[in-house]
Protein backbone atom coordinates (compact mmCIF):
# COMPACT_ATOMS: atom_id res chain seq x y z
CA UNK A 1 0.00 0.00 0.00
CA UNK A 2 0.77 3.75 -0.83
CA UNK A 3 2.42 5.68 2.97
CA UNK A 4 2.58 8.87 3.31
CA UNK A 5 5.28 8.76 5.37
CA UNK A 6 7.05 12.01 3.54
CA UNK A 7 4.64 13.90 6.09
CA UNK A 8 6.00 12.52 9.37
CA UNK A 9 8.99 14.60 10.13
CA UNK A 10 8.64 18.05 11.08
CA UNK A 11 12.10 20.38 11.77
CA UNK A 12 9.89 20.33 15.55
CA UNK A 13 10.57 16.87 15.39
CA UNK A 14 13.66 17.17 14.73
CA UNK A 15 14.88 19.01 17.34
CA UNK A 16 13.25 16.76 19.78
CA UNK A 17 15.12 13.85 18.48
CA UNK A 18 19.08 13.73 18.24
CA UNK A 19 20.51 14.42 14.74
CA UNK A 20 23.16 11.43 14.28
CA UNK A 21 24.67 9.72 11.32
CA UNK A 22 23.08 7.07 9.54
CA UNK A 23 24.20 3.64 11.18
CA UNK A 24 22.92 0.49 12.05
CA UNK A 25 19.69 -0.76 13.47
CA UNK A 26 18.21 -3.93 14.19
CA UNK A 27 14.87 -5.18 12.14
CA UNK A 28 12.61 -6.22 14.96
CA UNK A 29 11.38 -8.79 12.61
CA UNK A 30 13.69 -10.48 11.38
CA UNK A 31 17.11 -9.76 14.19
CA UNK A 32 18.76 -8.44 11.30
CA UNK A 33 21.25 -5.66 11.30
CA UNK A 34 20.54 -2.87 8.83
CA UNK A 35 21.99 0.79 7.56
CA UNK A 36 19.14 3.11 9.55
CA UNK A 37 18.76 6.14 11.44
CA UNK A 38 19.00 4.86 15.14
CA UNK A 39 16.45 6.40 17.44
CA UNK A 40 15.13 5.07 20.64
CA UNK A 41 11.51 3.87 20.97
CA UNK A 42 10.38 7.53 22.58
CA UNK A 43 11.68 9.40 19.94
CA UNK A 44 10.17 6.95 17.21
CA UNK A 45 6.75 7.08 19.13
CA UNK A 46 7.07 11.21 19.44
CA UNK A 47 7.92 11.15 15.39
CA UNK A 48 4.75 9.59 14.67
CA UNK A 49 2.95 11.91 17.52
CA UNK A 50 4.23 15.37 16.13
CA UNK A 51 3.07 14.36 12.56
CA UNK A 52 -0.17 12.80 13.72
CA UNK A 53 -2.87 16.32 13.52
CA UNK A 54 -1.19 17.58 10.51
CA UNK A 55 -1.96 14.21 8.92
CA UNK A 56 -5.40 13.86 10.20
CA UNK A 57 -5.96 17.64 9.08
CA UNK A 58 -5.36 16.86 5.67
CA UNK A 59 -7.68 13.31 5.21
CA UNK A 60 -10.10 15.18 6.69
CA UNK A 61 -10.22 14.60 10.20
CA UNK A 62 -11.38 11.93 11.81
CA UNK A 63 -14.41 9.92 10.33
CA UNK A 64 -17.53 10.56 12.75
CA UNK A 65 -18.38 7.41 13.70
CA UNK A 66 -17.51 6.40 17.04
CA UNK A 67 -18.75 2.41 16.31
CA UNK A 68 -17.44 2.43 13.46
CA UNK A 69 -13.85 3.51 14.69
CA UNK A 70 -14.01 1.28 17.31
CA UNK A 71 -14.63 -1.89 15.67
CA UNK A 72 -11.98 -1.28 13.50
CA UNK A 73 -9.62 -0.10 16.04
CA UNK A 74 -10.19 -3.60 17.59
CA UNK A 75 -9.13 -5.39 14.33
CA UNK A 76 -5.74 -3.45 14.17
CA UNK A 77 -4.50 -2.98 17.63
CA UNK A 78 -5.55 -6.98 18.14
CA UNK A 79 -2.81 -7.28 15.52
CA UNK A 80 -0.36 -5.11 15.96
CA UNK A 81 -0.73 -6.76 20.17
CA UNK A 82 0.30 -10.01 18.60
CA UNK A 83 2.97 -8.13 16.17
CA UNK A 84 7.00 -7.90 16.41
CA UNK A 85 6.79 -4.95 18.16
CA UNK A 86 3.74 -5.22 20.94
CA UNK A 87 5.27 -2.41 23.46
CA UNK A 88 4.34 0.48 21.33
CA UNK A 89 1.13 2.58 21.70
CA UNK A 90 -0.19 1.18 19.02
CA UNK A 91 -3.97 3.13 17.61
CA UNK A 92 -5.56 3.13 14.23
CA UNK A 93 -7.96 6.05 13.40
CA UNK A 94 -10.21 5.87 9.91
CA UNK A 95 -10.03 9.13 8.37
CA UNK A 96 -12.76 11.18 6.40
CA UNK A 97 -11.31 11.19 3.08
CA UNK A 98 -12.43 9.84 -0.26
CA UNK A 99 -8.97 9.71 -1.06
CA UNK A 100 -8.13 5.65 -1.04
CA UNK A 101 -5.24 5.40 1.18
CA UNK A 102 -3.60 3.71 4.11
CA UNK A 103 -0.58 4.33 5.72
CA UNK A 104 1.15 4.33 9.01
CA UNK A 105 3.53 6.65 11.38
CA UNK A 106 6.75 5.93 12.79
CA UNK A 107 5.66 4.58 16.49
CA UNK A 108 2.38 2.57 15.89
CA UNK A 109 -0.29 5.47 14.37
CA UNK A 110 -1.90 3.73 11.91
CA UNK A 111 -4.86 5.07 8.79
CA UNK A 112 -7.07 4.13 6.43
CA UNK A 113 -9.35 6.52 4.27
CA UNK A 114 -12.93 5.49 4.22
CA UNK A 115 -12.24 6.56 0.35
CA UNK A 116 -9.93 2.88 0.11
CA UNK A 117 -12.40 1.26 3.33
CA UNK A 118 -15.45 1.31 0.89
CA UNK A 119 -14.02 -0.70 -1.90
CA UNK A 120 -13.21 -3.73 0.12
CA UNK A 121 -15.49 -6.65 -0.10
CA UNK A 122 -14.68 -8.18 3.07
CA UNK A 123 -13.10 -7.84 6.19
CA UNK A 124 -10.17 -10.39 5.54
CA UNK A 125 -9.77 -8.02 2.97
CA UNK A 126 -8.54 -4.66 5.74
CA UNK A 127 -7.03 -7.75 7.82
CA UNK A 128 -4.65 -8.09 5.42
CA UNK A 129 -3.79 -4.31 4.54
CA UNK A 130 -3.56 -3.28 8.30
CA UNK A 131 -1.52 -6.12 8.75
CA UNK A 132 0.94 -4.55 5.85
CA UNK A 133 1.03 -1.30 7.54
CA UNK A 134 1.27 -2.37 10.65
CA UNK A 135 4.75 -4.56 8.93
CA UNK A 136 5.79 -1.09 7.91
CA UNK A 137 6.26 -0.49 11.57
CA UNK A 138 7.54 -3.74 12.78
CA UNK A 139 10.47 -3.45 10.50
CA UNK A 140 11.28 -0.06 10.89
CA UNK A 141 11.22 1.28 7.43
CA UNK A 142 10.96 4.80 8.42
CA UNK A 143 14.36 4.29 10.15
CA UNK A 144 15.54 2.60 7.56
CA UNK A 145 14.32 5.03 5.00
CA UNK A 146 16.09 8.03 6.63
CA UNK A 147 19.53 6.64 6.69
CA UNK A 148 19.04 5.87 2.93
CA UNK A 149 17.39 9.57 2.45
CA UNK A 150 18.79 10.97 4.63
CA UNK A 151 16.61 14.58 5.48
CA UNK A 152 15.32 14.54 1.82
CA UNK A 153 12.48 16.47 0.35
CA UNK A 154 12.24 19.47 2.96
CA UNK A 155 9.71 22.31 2.59
CA UNK A 156 6.92 20.15 1.08
CA UNK A 157 3.11 21.87 1.65
CA UNK A 158 0.21 19.26 2.63
CA UNK A 159 -1.65 20.03 -0.03
CA UNK A 160 -4.90 22.65 -0.55
CA UNK A 161 -8.55 22.44 -0.27
CA UNK A 162 -10.91 23.38 -2.46
CA UNK A 163 -12.11 26.73 -2.76
CA UNK A 164 -9.21 28.24 -0.90
CA UNK A 165 -5.78 26.30 -1.24
CA UNK A 166 -3.32 29.43 -0.07
CA UNK A 167 -5.57 29.03 3.37
CA UNK A 168 -5.18 25.07 2.99
CA UNK A 169 -1.79 24.98 2.04
CA UNK A 170 -0.16 27.05 4.97
CA UNK A 171 -3.00 25.78 7.73
CA UNK A 172 -2.37 22.20 7.35
CA UNK A 173 1.86 22.70 6.00
CA UNK A 174 4.75 22.69 9.45
CA UNK A 175 5.86 25.54 8.43
CA UNK A 176 9.10 24.40 8.45
CA UNK A 177 9.65 21.86 5.74
CA UNK A 178 8.82 18.03 5.75
CA UNK A 179 11.45 14.55 5.25
CA UNK A 180 10.35 13.06 2.48
CA UNK A 181 10.44 8.98 3.36
CA UNK A 182 10.14 6.84 0.63
CA UNK A 183 9.31 2.97 0.72
CA UNK A 184 11.21 0.21 -1.49
CA UNK A 185 10.26 -2.42 -3.63
CA UNK A 186 11.78 -4.31 -0.92
CA UNK A 187 10.16 -3.02 1.61
CA UNK A 188 6.88 -2.91 0.44
CA UNK A 189 7.09 -6.99 -0.49
CA UNK A 190 8.47 -7.24 3.36
CA UNK A 191 5.23 -5.77 4.44
CA UNK A 192 3.24 -7.91 2.19
CA UNK A 193 4.74 -10.30 3.86
CA UNK A 194 3.55 -9.55 7.63
CA UNK A 195 0.30 -8.67 5.83
CA UNK A 196 -0.51 -12.23 4.70
CA UNK A 197 1.14 -13.51 8.19
CA UNK A 198 -1.15 -11.21 10.40
CA UNK A 199 -4.11 -11.99 9.00
CA UNK A 200 -3.82 -15.77 9.13
CA UNK A 201 -2.85 -15.73 12.50
CA UNK A 202 -5.66 -13.71 13.48
CA UNK A 203 -7.97 -16.22 11.68
CA UNK A 204 -8.62 -14.30 8.37
CA UNK A 205 -8.25 -15.63 4.94
CA UNK A 206 -4.66 -13.96 3.61
CA UNK A 207 -6.25 -14.66 -0.16
CA UNK A 208 -8.39 -11.84 0.11
CA UNK A 209 -5.45 -9.26 0.07
CA UNK A 210 -5.25 -9.83 -3.65
CA UNK A 211 -8.56 -8.68 -4.39
CA UNK A 212 -7.43 -5.14 -2.98
CA UNK A 213 -4.64 -5.12 -5.83
CA UNK A 214 -7.79 -6.39 -8.27
CA UNK A 215 -9.14 -3.49 -7.61
CA UNK A 216 -6.44 -0.77 -7.79
CA UNK A 217 -5.60 -2.60 -11.62
CA UNK A 218 -9.72 -2.11 -11.88
CA UNK A 219 -9.36 2.27 -11.16
CA UNK A 220 -6.01 2.55 -13.10
CA UNK A 221 -7.56 0.84 -16.31
CA UNK A 222 -10.76 3.03 -15.54
CA UNK A 223 -8.46 5.99 -15.75
CA UNK A 224 -6.76 5.11 -18.45
CA UNK A 225 -3.46 4.03 -17.20
CA UNK A 226 -2.38 -0.20 -16.58
CA UNK A 227 0.44 -1.62 -15.92
CA UNK A 228 3.44 -1.93 -18.29
CA UNK A 229 7.31 -3.50 -17.56
CA UNK A 230 8.79 -0.55 -17.05
CA UNK A 231 6.39 0.07 -13.92
CA UNK A 232 8.61 -1.92 -11.60
CA UNK A 233 11.75 0.17 -12.26
CA UNK A 234 10.24 3.12 -12.27
CA UNK A 235 7.65 2.71 -8.78
CA UNK A 236 8.60 2.44 -5.77
CA UNK A 237 6.00 -0.43 -5.11
CA UNK A 238 6.13 -3.58 -7.15
CA UNK A 239 3.40 -3.73 -9.94
CA UNK A 240 -0.12 -4.69 -8.75
CA UNK A 241 -0.16 -7.98 -10.57
CA UNK A 242 2.83 -8.73 -9.30
CA UNK A 243 1.68 -8.39 -5.60
CA UNK A 244 -1.41 -10.48 -6.19
CA UNK A 245 0.94 -13.14 -7.35
CA UNK A 246 2.83 -12.72 -4.20
CA UNK A 247 -0.07 -12.68 -1.60
CA UNK A 248 -1.74 -15.67 -3.31
CA UNK A 249 1.83 -17.26 -3.30
CA UNK A 250 2.60 -16.15 0.13
CA UNK A 251 -1.23 -17.92 1.80
CA UNK A 252 -0.19 -21.16 -0.23
CA UNK A 253 3.00 -21.54 1.67
CA UNK A 254 2.08 -20.18 5.16
CA UNK A 255 -1.36 -22.93 4.54
CA UNK A 256 -1.36 -25.46 1.84
CA UNK A 257 -5.29 -25.50 1.91
CA UNK A 258 -4.99 -21.83 0.79
CA UNK A 259 -3.84 -23.17 -2.90
CA UNK A 260 -6.56 -23.19 -4.72
CA UNK A 261 -9.47 -20.84 -4.76
CA UNK A 262 -11.71 -23.43 -1.96
CA UNK A 263 -13.05 -22.01 1.07
CA UNK A 264 -10.71 -23.26 4.11
CA UNK A 265 -12.59 -23.95 7.64
CA UNK A 266 -11.42 -21.91 10.42
CA UNK A 267 -10.63 -18.99 8.18
CA UNK A 268 -12.99 -16.20 7.54
CA UNK A 269 -13.58 -14.06 4.74
CA UNK A 270 -15.99 -11.85 6.30
CA UNK A 271 -18.34 -10.78 9.16
CA UNK A 272 -22.03 -9.97 9.67
CA UNK A 273 -20.48 -6.79 11.79
CA UNK A 274 -18.64 -5.77 8.97
CA UNK A 275 -21.48 -6.45 6.45
CA UNK A 276 -23.47 -4.15 8.37
CA UNK A 277 -20.54 -1.81 8.71
CA UNK A 278 -19.70 -1.69 4.70
CA UNK A 279 -23.04 -0.74 4.01
CA UNK A 280 -23.71 1.77 6.16
CA UNK A 281 -20.38 2.99 4.75
CA UNK A 282 -21.18 2.59 1.06
CA UNK A 283 -24.51 4.50 1.22
CA UNK A 284 -22.42 7.19 2.85
CA UNK A 285 -19.78 7.56 0.83
CA UNK A 286 -23.08 7.65 -2.00
CA UNK A 287 -22.92 11.31 -0.21
CA UNK A 288 -20.34 12.33 -0.17
CA UNK A 289 -20.10 11.66 -3.73
CA UNK A 290 -22.36 14.32 -4.52
CA UNK A 291 -20.93 16.97 -2.32
CA UNK A 292 -17.47 15.92 -3.75
CA UNK A 293 -18.70 16.96 -7.23
CA UNK A 294 -20.72 19.56 -6.14
CA UNK A 295 -17.65 21.25 -4.68
CA UNK A 296 -15.36 20.52 -7.77
CA UNK A 297 -17.85 22.06 -10.09
CA UNK A 298 -18.10 25.19 -7.43
CA UNK A 299 -14.13 25.35 -7.18
CA UNK A 300 -13.81 25.50 -10.97
CA UNK A 301 -16.31 28.10 -11.12
CA UNK A 302 -14.54 30.31 -8.20
CA UNK A 303 -11.40 30.29 -10.73
CA UNK A 304 -12.79 31.55 -13.47
CA UNK A 305 -14.72 34.01 -11.37
CA UNK A 306 -18.18 32.41 -12.10
CA UNK A 307 -20.15 33.40 -8.74
CA UNK A 308 -23.22 31.85 -10.01
CA UNK A 309 -21.75 28.27 -10.60
CA UNK A 310 -20.77 28.43 -6.51
CA UNK A 311 -24.37 29.29 -5.80
CA UNK A 312 -25.59 26.36 -7.52
CA UNK A 313 -23.40 23.84 -5.47
CA UNK A 314 -25.13 25.13 -2.36
CA UNK A 315 -28.48 23.33 -2.75
CA UNK A 316 -26.50 19.83 -2.93
CA UNK A 317 -24.40 20.12 -0.18
CA UNK A 318 -27.21 21.15 1.30
CA UNK A 319 -29.23 17.86 0.81
CA UNK A 320 -25.69 16.10 1.93
CA UNK A 321 -25.75 17.77 5.53
CA UNK A 322 -29.48 16.55 5.89
CA UNK A 323 -28.73 13.44 4.56
CA UNK A 324 -25.45 13.20 6.85
CA UNK A 325 -26.67 15.70 9.89
CA UNK A 326 -23.85 14.19 12.13
CA UNK A 327 -21.38 14.84 9.30
CA UNK A 328 -19.47 18.60 10.19
CA UNK A 329 -17.92 18.09 7.30
CA UNK A 330 -20.53 19.60 4.95
CA UNK A 331 -21.64 22.41 7.48
CA UNK A 332 -17.62 23.00 6.74
CA UNK A 333 -18.21 22.80 2.86
CA UNK A 334 -21.38 25.17 3.18
CA UNK A 335 -19.46 27.82 5.68
CA UNK A 336 -16.75 27.64 2.84
CA UNK A 337 -19.13 28.02 -0.27
CA UNK A 338 -20.85 31.03 1.28
CA UNK A 339 -17.34 32.85 2.69
CA UNK A 340 -16.38 32.78 -1.08
CA UNK A 341 -19.66 34.55 -2.12
CA UNK A 342 -19.06 37.39 0.83
CA UNK A 343 -22.26 35.97 3.01
CA UNK A 344 -20.56 35.88 6.28
CA UNK A 345 -23.74 35.92 8.24
CA UNK A 346 -24.67 32.53 6.33
CA UNK A 347 -20.82 31.10 6.75
CA UNK A 348 -20.67 31.64 10.02
CA UNK A 349 -23.64 29.75 10.33
CA UNK A 350 -22.24 26.89 9.27
CA UNK A 351 -18.99 27.10 10.65
CA UNK A 352 -20.47 27.51 14.15
CA UNK A 353 -22.65 24.43 13.42
CA UNK A 354 -19.62 22.48 12.65
CA UNK A 355 -17.54 23.94 15.81
CA UNK A 356 -20.24 22.36 17.99
CA UNK A 357 -19.57 19.21 16.33
CA UNK A 358 -16.73 18.90 18.01
CA UNK A 359 -15.41 16.63 15.33
CA UNK A 360 -11.75 18.31 15.51
CA UNK A 361 -11.60 19.83 12.27
CA UNK A 362 -9.62 22.83 12.01
CA UNK A 363 -10.99 25.05 9.27
CA UNK A 364 -14.20 25.82 10.75
CA UNK A 365 -12.29 27.53 14.19
CA UNK A 366 -9.84 28.94 11.51
CA UNK A 367 -12.72 31.17 9.39
CA UNK A 368 -14.00 31.60 12.68
CA UNK A 369 -10.86 33.56 14.17
CA UNK A 370 -10.87 35.53 10.63
CA UNK A 371 -14.20 36.73 10.10
CA UNK A 372 -14.18 38.04 13.68
CA UNK A 373 -11.29 40.09 12.99
CA UNK A 374 -12.56 41.36 10.10
CA UNK A 375 -16.05 42.34 12.03
CA UNK A 376 -13.85 44.02 15.10
CA UNK A 377 -14.59 40.98 17.30
CA UNK A 378 -10.93 40.07 18.61
CA UNK A 379 -12.45 38.26 21.80
CA UNK A 380 -14.11 35.86 19.45
CA UNK A 381 -11.52 35.60 17.09
CA UNK A 382 -8.74 34.78 20.33
CA UNK A 383 -10.92 32.02 21.08
CA UNK A 384 -11.79 30.64 17.94
CA UNK A 385 -7.92 30.70 17.31
CA UNK A 386 -7.57 28.81 20.95
CA UNK A 387 -9.87 26.01 19.82
CA UNK A 388 -8.08 25.37 16.61
CA UNK A 389 -4.53 25.52 17.95
CA UNK A 390 -5.38 22.89 20.19
CA UNK A 391 -6.41 20.82 17.39
CA UNK A 392 -3.44 21.69 14.98
CA UNK A 393 -1.01 23.13 17.91
CA UNK A 394 1.98 25.53 17.04
CA UNK A 395 0.88 26.63 13.66
CA UNK A 396 1.74 29.35 12.72
CA UNK A 397 -1.59 30.36 10.30
CA UNK A 398 -3.40 30.20 13.71
CA UNK A 399 -0.45 31.74 15.71
CA UNK A 400 -0.71 34.72 13.52
CA UNK A 401 -4.92 34.97 13.78
CA UNK A 402 -4.30 34.80 17.57
CA UNK A 403 -2.09 37.68 17.39
CA UNK A 404 -3.95 39.63 15.59
CA UNK A 405 -6.62 39.41 17.81
CA UNK A 406 -4.34 39.73 20.80
CA UNK A 407 -3.09 43.14 19.24
CA UNK A 408 -6.51 44.66 18.86
CA UNK A 409 -7.22 43.70 22.10
CA UNK A 410 -4.26 46.13 23.33
CA UNK A 411 -2.49 43.03 24.59
CA UNK A 412 0.38 44.04 22.76
CA UNK A 413 3.43 42.30 24.69
CA UNK A 414 1.12 38.71 24.12
CA UNK A 415 1.11 39.35 20.37
CA UNK A 416 4.53 40.58 19.77
CA UNK A 417 5.43 37.78 21.64
CA UNK A 418 2.58 34.93 19.22
CA UNK A 419 4.25 37.28 15.86
CA UNK A 420 7.73 36.42 16.60
CA UNK A 421 7.21 32.90 16.68
CA UNK A 422 4.94 33.26 13.59
CA UNK A 423 8.29 34.87 12.23
CA UNK A 424 10.40 31.80 13.30
CA UNK A 425 8.22 29.28 11.91
CA UNK A 426 6.58 30.75 8.83
CA UNK A 427 7.96 30.73 5.13
CA UNK A 428 9.52 34.23 4.37
CA UNK A 429 7.19 34.08 1.61
CA UNK A 430 3.64 33.93 3.08
CA UNK A 431 1.46 36.58 4.07
CA UNK A 432 1.75 35.69 7.99
CA UNK A 433 5.41 35.86 7.93
CA UNK A 434 4.83 39.43 6.19
CA UNK A 435 2.23 40.68 8.42
CA UNK A 436 3.93 39.41 12.00
CA UNK A 437 7.48 41.26 10.45
CA UNK A 438 5.46 44.13 10.14
CA UNK A 439 3.64 44.49 13.69
CA UNK A 440 7.56 44.10 14.94
CA UNK A 441 9.00 46.18 12.52
CA UNK A 442 11.91 43.69 12.02
CA UNK A 443 11.83 44.32 7.85
CA UNK A 444 10.20 41.97 5.97
CA UNK A 445 11.69 40.64 3.06
CA UNK A 446 8.32 41.23 0.86
CA UNK A 447 7.50 43.93 -1.45
CA UNK A 448 4.99 46.43 0.30
CA UNK A 449 2.14 45.23 -1.78
CA UNK A 450 2.63 41.85 -0.10
CA UNK A 451 2.85 42.98 3.70
CA UNK A 452 -0.52 42.84 5.28
CA UNK A 453 -1.10 43.24 8.47
CA UNK A 454 -4.57 41.89 9.04
CA UNK A 455 -5.95 38.59 7.13
CA UNK A 456 -7.08 38.80 3.98
CA UNK A 457 -11.21 40.19 3.62
CA UNK A 458 -13.53 38.25 1.87
CA UNK A 459 -13.46 40.07 -1.08
CA UNK A 460 -9.32 39.63 -1.23
CA UNK A 461 -9.80 36.12 -0.37
CA UNK A 462 -12.40 35.56 -3.95
CA UNK A 463 -10.26 38.08 -6.18
CA UNK A 464 -7.05 36.17 -5.32
CA UNK A 465 -8.65 32.51 -6.15
CA UNK A 466 -10.08 34.23 -9.45
CA UNK A 467 -6.50 35.46 -10.70
CA UNK A 468 -4.56 32.05 -9.82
Amino acid sequence: MKTVLRHALTALILAATPIVLAGCITDPVTGESRLGYPMSVQSEQAMGLQAVPSITQEFGGAYPDARVQRYLSDIVVGMADTSARPDLDWSFTLLNSSVPNAFALPGGNVFMTRGLIWRMDDEAEFAVVMGHEIGHVEHKHAAVGMGRDMLLGLGAALGAAALDNDMAAGLLSTGAGLVSLRYGRDQERESDIRGVEHSYAHGYDPREGADVFREFQRIKQEAGGGESAIDAWTSSHPLDSERIASILELSASKDRRLDGNREVPGLRRSTSAWESLIGRLRAEQAVYDRGDEAMKRASAALAEGRENGVRRAIPTVQSCASDLPGHAHFRDVLGRLYFALEDTSSAMTHFRAASRMNQGLVQPEYYLSVISLDQQRPREAVSYADRALQILPGHYALQYVRAEGLWQMGRKDEARAAFQSVVQQAPEQSEEYAGAAGRLGVGAKQSPQTQPEQPRSNRQKRNRARNR
